[in-house]
């Protein structure tokens, strides 16, 4: 940045400048070549003074470079024609752009060139070709390059100065002719005189650069590129004569290879007018296909070849064959050149064109007749090919020639009868030698599928108009051709798939008698015979009974290869859509058209009919119960289809209107029928399609439909209601054996018309139907009719609610009191003190509040204390009326029924006003009637007011109506029913009748006998012992009511007597005090010392207390537990016990030497073994005295020394009768003490302690009841024992001689069985005893033994049930269950129950062991 802006600049047209960055100047001594831009160029003697550096100071000064001298260029010479890159430019045109400046063209042009030099001077040749170039690059299109053209000079682009062809002395040959061909015609030369000076001479650089630029004749293209512009000059054009262009062509064929590949090279050679076609004139080779022929061919009518076409044909010369190849030209055979070229115009050339081609063709292949060699074989063979769609051959009646391939052979048995005579080839040519030759040049000789497939569209579009002998002749050589002669040949799918829609086959006929059954399917002509069929979905002739209604038939001759199982003609069949067996869907269509057209025929048709239908029905049958059973549409539609026929009425059925074990007074003609013999060995099959082994509620109520159908709401005929009834009777039954169905549901009524069951009533009170004789509604039969008790129907129509809901009279009849005069009544002003009596409110509440917080209630109710509200309110509201007669009438959506009036002794009316409903009770004062039937009838209208909530309490609410007032607590007391206001969930509420579990029964006091009343206590119902044998004994959880010697207290408390509540429906029972066993409960065994025999008094206060208190022997034992008791006292409670049992029966002193040996046994005690040793030693003692009639009164123990002192005494047994006796006890009280110490452990959280007797207290204690499992192995055993005999006694049954029962010999083992898996339940946990089930599958589910279940679901599949078993009306008329349960079905009803008793045995036998 030195200079920039200093006025230092002098440039070569002596101005002075300022240097400027952005504006170099040039640095060169070629100024001159822009004479019009000396400012541009610095003075060279001022860039050397100021020492200026090229490289350095570029934005001050730059070189003067070819590029920039291209930009200046534009400026200077301002003529487009000098920069077109495709002219010529003149030299004297460069003056009246230099002139201007003092330049003459001459030095301008020679200056450029001396400019170049300088660019080539000190590099290397080696890369002139790529560095020249480069350098000239950017003049490319400039023209500067000097030329002489036809002595004219001219300046060329730079870019073709290889179309610049100097002189070359040392040049010979054809390539001296070429150039003087060239310069002749125009080519330029270099014009030196512009390129370099005569002072200065030619410089080895000048040489170089323009050995680089100009062409040669070594350089095809370079000559190539000089011909392209004499081409473009047009100075070629008719000025080349034939000798010149050949030498020319023949220079580039020489040359091939030095020429460059490329569209562009091969268009150019092809624009050279030097070619000579086969006509001989010269020619460009531009636009057209070129094709080379031999010589030898006749050039005769070629320019005929060449203009239609639109082709070059070329003379071959090899010499030009290298040229040829690179032009692409396509040098054909002789058979190339008349197949591809001559042929293709033959019709066009002239008459003798056409001779001289054809015998040249004659002498060609007859070149090779008599030549065996495999090449010429393939030669001629080509040839034939290539000849094929030659015209030489006349067809008769056209005048015209035609090909061979326009012929058919007449040896083809299908041209022959598709084609008409022209189609076959003329005399002379139809004769064999002729007919060889003209297979090989194209006669139609092979019958393709495309040509199959247009004959067999041929035939189908004739046969449209009528059929006719050839027609019926061309379709059956057409059908065999395809069957055999195409399926050997292998089968194509796309051929197949044609020709299989096509109809053009003759279709096979049915017989005449199937034909007369149902008309064949298929389109027919105005003369009913049958149309050409396609193979599509066609079938077999020989299945024409199967489909011959649905499908159409091929011709009965195909069968012969189908039955002969030809391969390739069962795969072309099945490729062609024909069915080698009929599809089953058809066959039930073509079975459901068969058996439509008889049902409709007339009578006498079907006699003539029947015999041909029951040959197809079995062939049907036969076919169909192989293949339908997967078919879902198919049996759809069999099970609609009329298809079983009743041969002896002509009467065709459906399978769902037939059964098979049924007799035949069960059918219901003609609407329900046995299975005929014909049809037995397809009874599966039946079945599938609905066909029942005895007829069902689905058929019975079909029939009702049916006759309903058929009626058209009229009243029926007599045999129409005899059918009604047997169908009404058959559903009921099946619906009450556990049957069900959907389809709908008519009813016979006693109008004698049938009417939807949503329509009709039932009179359900049997003493109603007088009164509603007027009732508009349809009622239905009575049950007479039906052969059946009211009851029995009554209860069936129940059954069949549950599926169709039959309204019942009494739903919808309302029964109210007729109007009258009220009158004074007593038992009405009773009710009406008594529904207000606080006690009895406070009763009704009681059992309201009950039933609401049952759990099955607890999810109908939101809340328990309105809805209590509620229904007390209703109580509240009940009105009650004297009448001296109350007269009900009943009414039907509000209007009265005439003569529907009663008398009764009262009636409850439900009425409603202002949205709430209320009771009004009227009572007869004249009528006497009971009044637990008043109680229960008023009970049941409060409690369908109350929505049924009530329902499990109904005996206690009808009770508390006509019970004494103050008896109404106890009574709802004894019934567990809560004080209101108590929680619910705080009692444990034991049921009565609980078996004791035996895990607790050593926590019964065995030596407690003084009980109160409502006090919870354990009941003796066995023990082993009193039969000598071992076990524990079974108690149940009893309830005292009271002691009935309580007003005696002096009486022994053995020889009491109290009165117990047994269960929960309140059975009671008097026992002795000794059956009764009170129950203790403490987290430790109380120390036997602590707990004296007590011998209890009722207390002063009893009769005032309604219960017994403890008394005050208990409350000391309670309250002293700590206080030690002696021995002394221990044994003379023993004495008093034993002197007061010795007063009772030998049982009563056996059950309470029991009690105290089991209560003093040392096994039991082992934590206090030294005491209950000794004790229990002395209670030995005292045992033998009293067996032996002696006195235990004088049996003393010293107070001193705790020690037995009388005569005799002694601790050692000497009578050994009661050894098994105490063995038994000692077994026993092991158990005891094993069940004590698991107790203590179980009990271990627990905070109580002591004895507890209050139903408060046992809280705790009684839940375990219910809420552990209480197994009782000797309940067990005892129903076991049952079983056992009931299988005993069904054996008897069986085997009684002449009249053997095997009916009740299945019913007991149906019982055994039952009664045995009772016992499991039993021995498992007899506080889940569910109910007794109908079914043994159902009763054995909560044992989770697979053995027994299986058992079980065999034995019920073999009884149906016991009312199966016991009563007719299980059973179809006349039937009865001894006809149906014989020795086979008994045997095996025997084993099956021993089966379940020896099971059931083994289970109880385990759980013994494992509780023991």
């Amino acid at each position: 940045m030195r200079l920039d802006g200093l006025p230092f600049l002098l440039t070569v047209d002596d101005a002075v400048w300022s240097f400027d960055s952005n504006r170099p100047t040039y640095a060169s001594r070629f100024g001159e070549l822009a004479p019009h831009l000396p400012h541009r160029f610095i003075n060279l003697e001022i860039m050397s003074a100021l020492k200026l550096n090229l490289i350095s100071e570029p934005h001050l000064c730059i070189e003067f470079r070819v590029e920039e001298f291209a930009k200046t260029l534009p400026d200077l010479i301002d003529d487009k024609p000098f920069f077109d890159p495709e002219g010529s430019y003149p030299v004297g045109n460069l003056d009246k752009f230099l002139q201007p400046y003092k330049t003459e063209s001459h030095n301008w042009l020679v200056t450029f060139w001396s400019f170049l030099q300088q660019f080539i001077a000190g590099t290397s040749p080696e890369h002139d070709k790529e560095n020249i170039a480069a350098l000239l690059s950017p003049l490319t299109n400039c023209c500067l390059l000097p030329v002489l053209e036809n002595d004219k000079e001219l300046l060329y682009p730079l870019g073709k100065a290889s179309a610049v062809i100097p002189q070359q002395f040392g040049a010979d040959g054809l390539n001296k002719e070429i150039i003087s061909i060239l310069h002749k015609h125009g080519v330029a030369q270099p014009n030196t005189k512009y390129i370099y000076s005569t002072q200065i001479g030619l410089t080895a650089e000048i040489m170089r650069l323009t050995g680089c630029m100009f062409g040669g004749i070594q350089q095809p293209h370079s000559v190539l590129q000089a011909l392209t512009l004499l081409l473009r000059k047009k100075s070629l054009n008719d000025h080349l004569d034939k000798s010149e262009g050949l030498s020319v062509l023949r220079y580039l064929s020489a040359n091939i290879n030095s020429l460059k590949s490329g569209d562009d090279i091969r268009s150019t050679v092809k624009a050279l007018p030097f070619f000579i076609n086969f006509c001989d004139k010269q020619i460009s080779l531009e636009g057209k296909s070129v094709y080379v022929l031999q010589q030898d061919i006749p050039n005769i009518d070629m320019d005929i070849c060449m203009e239609k076409q639109n082709i070059t044909i070329l003379k071959s010369d090899y010499s030009l064959r290298p040229l040829f190849e690179y032009l692409q030209c396509e040098w054909l055979t002789v058979e190339q050149a008349y197949c591809k070229v001559i042929f293709k115009d033959f019709s066009n050339l002239s008459l003798g064109g056409q001779q001289m081609h054809m015998k040249y063709v004659g002498n060609y292949l007859s070149s090779f007749r008599h030549s065996h060699s495999e090449e010429s074989d393939m030669k001629r063979q080509q040839f034939f090919e290539r000849i094929r769609s030659l015209a030489f051959i006349p067809k008769v009646g056209h005048g015209q020639l035609f090909p061979p391939s326009e012929f058919y052979d007449p040896g083809n048995k299908i041209f022959k009868i598709i084609h008409e005579d022209d189609k076959f080839p003329p005399e002379p040519y139809n004769k064999l030698e002729w007919l060889s030759i003209l297979r090989d040049c194209g006669l139609v000789t092979d019958l393709t599928n495309e040509m199959l497939l247009a004959y067999a569209k041929m035939v189908a579009a004739n046969a449209q108009q009528g059929l006719t002998p050839i027609l019926i002749d061309q379709s059956k050589a057409l059908t065999d051709h395809v069957l055999t002669t195409v399926s050997g040949q292998g089968i194509a799918e796309n051929f197949t798939e044609s020709i299989k829609q096509i109809k053009f086959v003759v279709p096979g006929n049915v017989t005449e008698p199937l034909e007369r059954l149902h008309p064949q399917f298929g389109d027919r002509y105005s003369n009913n015979s049958l149309r050409f069929i396609s193979f599509h979905n066609s079938v077999l002739h020989k299945h024409q009974e199967l489909v011959w209604t649905v499908q159409n038939l091929i011709p009965e001759w195909i069968n012969n290869y189908a039955v002969h199982k030809i391969t390739k003609v069962n795969e072309m069949l099945e490729a062609l859509g024909v069915l080698l067996d009929p599809d089953i869907k058809s066959v039930a269509v073509n079975a459901e058209n068969i058996f439509q057209s008889f049902k409709q025929s007339s009578l006498e048709e079907k006699r003539r009919k029947v015999e041909i239908l029951e040959e197809v029905s079995i062939k049907l049958f036969e076919h169909l119960s192989k293949f339908s059973s997967n078919d879902k549409t198919a049996n759809n539609i069999l099970s609609r289809t009329p298809c079983v026929l009743i041969k002896e009425t002509f009467t065709l059925v459906r399978p769902t209107q037939i059964a098979i074990d049924v007799k035949s007074e069960e059918e219901i003609k003609p609407h329900l029928y046995k299975l005929p013999n014909e049809f037995g060995k397809y009874v599966a099959f039946l079945q599938d399609l609905g066909a029942t082994n005895e007829f069902t509620a689905a058929q019975f109520a079909m029939v009702l439909a049916e006759i309903n159908k058929g009626s058209r709401e009229q009243e029926l005929n007599p045999e129409d209601i005899r059918a009604c009834c047997k169908a009404m009777k058959g559903l009921m039954t099946m619906v009450k054996s556990g049957q069900s169905f959907s389809e709908d549901l008519f009813l016979l009524c006693q109008d004698r018309k049938l009417h939807h069951y949503s329509d009709v009533a039932f009179a359900d009170n049997e003493s109603d139907l007088k009164r509603i004789k007027e009732f508009k509604r349809p009622l239905l039969i009575d049950a007479g009719f039906l052969r059946l008790l009211h009851i029995e129907m009554k209860e069936s129509l129940q059954d069949l609610s549950q599926l169709k809901k039959i309204k019942f009279v009494s739903e919808i009849v309302r029964e109210v009191v007729t109007p009258g005069q009220n009158v004074p009544c007593e038992f009405a002003n009773k009710m009406t003190t008594r529904l207000k009596n606080p006690v009895f409110l406070n009763g009704f509440e009681r059992i309201v509040r009950h039933c609401l917080t049952l759990p099955a209630n607890q999810a109908k109710i939101t809340n328990v204390d309105e809805t209590c509200t509620g229904i007390v309110r209703v109580l509240k509201g009940i009105q009650i009326f004297g009448r001296d007669r109350v007269l009900t009438h009943f009414t039907y959506e509000g209007e009265r029924i005439e003569n529907s009036e009663n008398v009764v002794p009262f009636f409850v009316e439900n009425t409603s006003a202002g949205g709430c409903n209320s009771l009004k009770v009227y009572i007869s004062s004249t009528v006497f009637f009971s009044e637990s039937d008043f109680s229960e009838t008023l009970a049941k209208a409060i409690n369908k007011l109350a929505l049924e909530l009530l329902t499990p309490s109904m005996c206690e609410l009808s009770s508390i109506f006509y019970r004494p007032i103050a008896g109404i607590n106890e009574y709802l007391n004894g019934r567990k029913i809560r004080e209101t206001g108590t929680d619910a969930t705080s009692s444990f509420c034991p049921t009565l009748g609980t078996r004791v579990p035996r895990d607790v029964q050593h926590l019964l006091i065995q030596d407690e006998f003084v009980f109160y009343p409502q006090q919870l206590v354990a009941f003796e119902l066995d023990d082993p012992f009193d039969r000598n044998e071992r076990g524990l004994p079974t108690f149940i959880l009893v309830e005292v009511c009271a002691r009935l010697d309580a007003d005696n207290p002096s009486a022994p408390i053995l020889s009491a007597k109290y009165r117990i509540r047994v269960n929960r429906e309140g059975e009671e029972k008097t026992v002795q005090a000794s059956c009764l066993y009170a129950f203790a409960r403490s987290r430790e065994t109380p120390n036997l010392q602590q707990t004296a025999i007590v011998i209890s008094t009722r207390p002063e206060n009893a009769e005032n207390e309604n219960t017994f208190r403890q008394t005050d022997a208990e409350n000391s034992r309670e309250n002293d537990e700590s206080k030690q008791r002696s021995l002394i006292d221990i044994v003379e409670e023993m004495k008093r016990l034993l002197k007061e049992a010795s007063s009772q029966s030998p049982e009563e002193l056996k059950k309470i030497i029991r009690r105290l040996c089991l209560k003093w046994h040392p096994d039991k005690n082992l934590n206090q073994k030294e005491l209950s040793t000794e004790v229990f030693q002395i209670l030995q003692h005292l045992i033998e005295r009293l067996k032996k009639g002696e006195s235990i009164d004088d049996y003393k123990i010293s107070k001193d020394t705790d020690q037995a002192s009388a005569s005799g005494a002694s601790y050692t047994r000497t009578d050994t009768e009661f050894d098994d006796f105490f063995d038994r006890m000692g077994e026993r009280a092991r158990q005891y003490d094993r069940q004590q110490e698991n107790y203590r452990q179980s009990s271990s959280r627990r905070n109580t302690s002591g004895y507890h007797h209050s139903n408060h207290d046992y809280e705790d204690f009684f839940r375990g009841f219910t809420h552990q499992p209480n197994p009782q192995p000797e309940e067990a055993r005892r129903w076991m024992r049952q079983a056992k005999h009931d299988l005993r006694s069904a054996v008897n049954d069986g085997t009684s001689g002449l009249s053997p029962s095997f009916d009740w010999m299945c019913i007991k083992c149906f019982e055994a069985s039952k009664i045995a898996i009772r016992a499991v339940q039993y021995a498992r946990d007899s506080n889940k005893m569910p109910e007794f089930a109908e079914s043994l599958t159902s009763l054995s589910s909560d044992l989770n033994d697979s053995e027994i279940s299986c058992l079980c679901r065999e034995l019920d599949s073999l009884i149906t049930s016991i009312g199966h078993l016991k009563y007719p009306s299980q059973h179809g008329f006349p039937q009865v269950p001894c006809d149906l349960y014989r020795e086979e079905k008994a045997t095996s009803a025997y084993q099956l129950s021993d089966q379940i008793y020896e099971r059931c045995s083994r289970i109880i036998e385990a759980a013994d062991d494992e509780f023991d």
